[in-house]
This record gives structure tokens, sequence and C-alpha cells, in this order.
């Protein structure tokens, strides 16, 4: 196990502090972050790391139990976080080991009736006997008129049960009060509206309509899929992956995405990659096409942390996801 920053607690830190922590666990790598809240909307880096594994670790998660291999990662996160006292810890998803889809529900349904709409399409979707054999994430993200009509999109992943419970034994290993999934896109999300409204806050343009009307698009760039996260100003709006065999065909696929939501390249202010060994450079075509340079997508300036400790090798979009699903 590699630390890219380790950071003990500090005593000083006022008692009313929250730790939250994120894990990504993709190809036969295990990424973590933990991350404290306090006084409002500070954040200070308490952890961030990794686990490099001898096997591949997703699958352990959601193909095929090894129950060594199982018990290895379950006690390389407890060393991770050993000492720590963590509030929620959110396990970051890639596509498609869940299923996850958005969907409009009107805006005078009571949450009871809400959330029964919401099971019975994860149902179907999942094509399940019953809803039990899913675990389910729900999220309320934004609200619009379609079609005459005011509706409230949610957002919901959905965790085979059989998952779920590896899930939980992996959770062992952390003293956490609660535990939840997230999807990779919106962990990546996370980190593109969290630092528009830190801009917006030290800028002072709460008023500014063209920036906060403004898109954000981060694409997760992994060897066997391309992720697509869509915000706008302080909100994520759509996430989407596919399959592609170049940046080129990654350009055309966000091009289409856009089309999809009815918005054009103009649109998009923000353009940032996050995934595994991302080279920017590759993306030229992004660059000509949105007419705006694709950077890195970093959570890192939105957290206190001591920028020494991080040396020439650590790629902050590798670990984008693991610290968003913590902000």
């Amino acid at each position: 196990m590699t630390d890219a920053h380790s950071e003990a607690a500090d005593p000083t830190t006022p008692p009313r502090a929250e730790a939250w922590a994120g894990i990504d666990v993709h190809g036969d790598v295990m990424r973590y972050a933990a991350v404290e809240r306090y006084r409002g909307r500070q954040r200070r880096l308490l952890r961030l790391g990794h686990c490099d594994f001898e096997f591949e670790a997703a699958p352990v998660l959601f193909q095929e139990e090894v129950q060594d291999d199982l018990r290895t990662m379950t006690e390389a996160l407890q060393d991770a976080f050993a000492g720590a006292s963590i509030e929620q810890l959110r396990v970051v998803l890639h596509p498609p080991d869940c299923y996850s889809f958005f969907t409009p529900v009107p805006d005078g349904f009571s949450p009871e009736e809400t959330e029964q709409r919401l099971h019975e399409e994860a149902t179907l979707l999942a094509q399940t006997e019953a809803e039990s054999q899913l675990q389910l994430t729900s999220n309320a993200l934004y609200d619009e008129v379609l079609d005459g009509e005011r509706v409230r999109w949610h957002h919901v992943l959905g965790v085979e049960s059989t998952v779920w419970s590896r899930l939980e034994r992996l959770f062992e290993g952390v003293s956490a009060g609660d535990y939840q999934a997230m999807l990779s896109m919106q962990a990546a999300g996370r980190v593109l509206t969290t630092t528009q409204q830190q801009t917006t806050k030290e800028t002072g343009n709460d008023n500014s309509d063209s920036e906060n009307d403004a898109y954000g698009l981060a694409i997760g760039w992994y060897p066997r899929h391309v992720e697509f996260s869509l915000s706008r100003g302080a909100e994520w709006r759509f996430g989407h992956f596919t399959s592609v065999g170049s940046p080129a065909d990654c350009a055309y696929f966000a091009v289409a995405l856009l089309n999809r939501m009815k918005l054009k390249p103009q649109d998009v202010g923000r353009l940032r990659l996050y995934g595994d060994e991302v080279d920017v450079s590759r993306f030229d075509l992004l660059e000509r096409i949105f007419e705006v340079r694709p950077r890195r997508l970093s959570a890192v300036p939105l957290l206190e942390a001591d920028a020494e400790s991080f040396t020439a090798r650590f790629n902050p979009e590798a670990y984008a996801t693991c610290i968003g699903a913590a902000l």
C-alpha cells in the first residue's frame, strides 16, 4: 500500500468537525480519501492514498467473490483508515457495475409517492422480481418545466444485493456511522460543482448569469470505457458512459451527449478530464470543438492540504472521484 498523502488528525480541530471518506476501486487499485468538514464549508484533507493489489480488485466486488482477495482488500482499507472516525463512507461505483438512471417526478408528489415511483422504475430497469434485490440510493437534482408540467429530476443508483453484501464486508475495516454508494460521474460532478461554488464565492459573482449558467463537462477516461459528467453552476445534471477506442471517439460522443441534452459545445464553459493515465495533449480535438482548453480535474484546491507533500508523480485526476465522494 502506498500513501500519496497522509496526515494525522489535528487536536486543535473544532469538536463539531466531521470526517467523510470516499473509496474508488478500479482495476487493481483502490484509492481512498478522508476529508474533514468544519466551520461551515471549510474542508481539510486527512487521508489520501491508494492500495495496489496483485489481482484485479473490481471483479472481486462486482463479479465473482474470491474470499482471500476480499479479505486482503478489507485489511488494506482498515490500515488506510486506522484511527480515523468517519461520519460517512461512500464507495464510488463505475459503470457498468451498477444500475443508474435519471427520471422526472411530478412536483406535487409526496416523498412516499416519489420513493415508490423510483423503486418501481429501478425494479423494471434491473428486471428483478423484488425491490429487496436492489440497494437503492436516490438524489433530487434540479427542477424543470417539462411539457407544461413542473417536475423534479432524480438520479437513482441501484446495486445488486449480492454486490452490496460484499461491499459490507469491505466496510468492516472502517469505523463509520453510515455507508453509501455513489456513481463515479456524480463524484466527479461534485468536484465540478463545488469548484464552481468556491469560485463564485471568491470572486463575488453571485449575480453573474454567464458564470452561474455555464455548463461544466467532466470526461472520465478509463481503459475500457469513458464517462461523461455534466453540471450547470452548482447543480449536477447528467451522467453517461460508453465504450470508445480513441480520444477522437470521445469527442464525438461528448457532442452527441450535448445534442441529447439540447445543448451546443459553446454552452460548455469548463472542460475537465479525470481517470486513469490521462494525457491531456491527446484531447486537442476537444479544445477545437468546445473552444475551451481541457484541464485535469483536481479536487486538491478545494481542500486545506500541504501542497509540498504531493510528489511530482501525483495525478490529481486519478483521485478526483474518491475525493469527490468525500466532499
